[in-house]
């Protein structure tokens, strides 16, 4: 008997905090419904009071929030808390609590997407990134939020925020396909998207929305898929998941060769020419009169020193496209490389008749390679004529090969 007076006891105590706490909401005051909360917590007797108890919580937090106080950790406290709610109501067969926080629920979740949108927007990708992942956390059955919340993180150019969540999507064989249900806002007067077909027909019907549209999603996999292998690839290392993640993003992206590109270069840092050859052989078979295809070649084998491939590459370029944009700007640079190779070696050579005799020779292979370079040059100003870094690039070629009158004229025109 007195165990049993104890009991109700405590739980009247609880239902008054409970009751109390409820008030405290209602009144505005948020640090007393607090407290009452934490009072009542130990005290919880059965299902009913914990349901309440949650009903309650996500209240105070789901107002917190609403009057800007942390209102991202606030709304997704409140979530929590009604997640618990109807995790008590499931497994009583109860739903008193449960039916009343489904509005409340559905408005906060829309609040945070729409914190998560306005942060898009503005340009502030982590913020915006952090919390799409934070409203998929709540809800792992909406997978759109962690594909909003690594595309966000892309935009950041934050590779270390970004591939955690593309490596999840990656994992649960996320693609995105499906339908898209959009309906104009009469608010607004923009299209915004809805969960479900249900949920954008009833705010057609409740009069907020109007010109209802279905859209069909293609496949989200392929650019995943894409995005984890270019930055991993960027990271350098190569290794046996690398070359698995590469391969998958191959398969699935089979007319993209920017990342046969990024892979071609990847092995040439590794020192594996053989193999970076064999993609660039690829790459050509795939699209050989493809002038930006074969041009991006030639910058990425220039980026690696491979001046012998590059020149073919622009060569080639110039062959199918011979207006093409920075073409000869691209192959004068690659001239100036080796009349610079050329010029190191004339330093390094002594004052005997041979070093004498080999430094001829060599002057007359660097002036031949400049002659070419000036070429290059001439011919890319026509196309750019107010390009000063090639201005001030053709100048100093032209007092290497003594032709000062052209060298001095040509400054002249150079904007600093």
């Amino acid at each position: 008997m007195a165990s049993a007076l104890l009991f109700s006891a405590g739980s009247f105590a609880q239902k008054d905090q409970l009751k109390a706490a409820e008030k405290a909401v209602k009144s505005g005051d948020m640090a007393g419904a607090q407290n009452n909360l934490a009072q009542a917590e130990a005290l919880l007797a059965n299902d009913d009071d914990r349901a309440q108890f949650f009903y309650i919580k996500g209240n105070v937090y789901a107002e917190l929030a609403k009057r800007g106080v942390e209102s991202s950790k606030n709304y997704a406290e409140a979530l929590k808390s009604y997640q618990s709610l109807n995790e008590v109501e499931k497994k009583s067969g109860k739903s008193k609590y449960s039916k009343q926080a489904e509005a409340a629920q559905l408005v906060i979740t829309n609040a945070m997407k729409n914190d998560a949108y306005k942060d898009y927007a503005a340009g502030k990708y982590k913020e915006s990134s952090q919390k799409y992942y934070q409203l998929y956390q709540l809800d792992k059955t909406q997978t759109d939020y962690l594909f909003n919340a690594s595309s966000a993180a892309l935009n950041s150019n934050d590779n270390d925020l970004a591939l955690p969540l593309l490596m999840e999507l990656r994992q649960i064989n996320y693609t995105g396909e499906g339908t898209s249900y959009i309906a104009v806002s009469k608010l607004t007067g923009k299209e915004e998207g809805f969960i479900n077909k249900e949920s954008r027909d009833n705010a057609v019907k409740g009069g907020t929305y109007e010109k209802p549209t279905d859209e069909k999603n293609l496949s989200k996999r392929p650019g995943i898929l894409r995005s984890i292998a270019i930055i991993q690839m960027k990271k350098g290392v190569l290794n046996d998941e690398v070359k698995a993640i590469i391969a998958e993003a191959e398969a699935a992206n089979p007319t993209d060769t920017s990342i046969m590109l990024d892979e071609a270069a990847l092995y040439y840092t590794n020192k594996d020419e053989e193999t970076y050859k064999k993609i660039i052989s690829k790459i050509l078979e795939k699209d050989p009169s493809n002038a930006q295809l074969i041009f991006n070649m030639g910058v990425v084998s220039y980026k690696n020193k491979d001046f012998v491939s590059a020149e073919k590459f622009y060569n080639r370029v110039m062959e199918l496209k011979p207006d093409f944009p920075s073409v000869n700007f691209n192959m004068a640079a690659l001239k100036l490389d080796v009349s610079d190779k050329l010029l190191n070696q004339m330093n390094q050579l002594g004052n005997s008749a041979a070093d004498n005799k080999k430094y001829d020779e060599l002057k007359k292979q660097r002036d031949a390679v400049l002659a070419e370079s000036v070429a290059y040059l001439e011919k890319h100003l026509k196309q750019d004529p107010n390009d000063n870094e090639a201005k001030r690039s053709l100048v100093s070629v032209y007092n290497a090969l003594d032709m000062l009158d052209k060298a001095k004229a040509l400054k002249a025109t150079i904007k600093e």
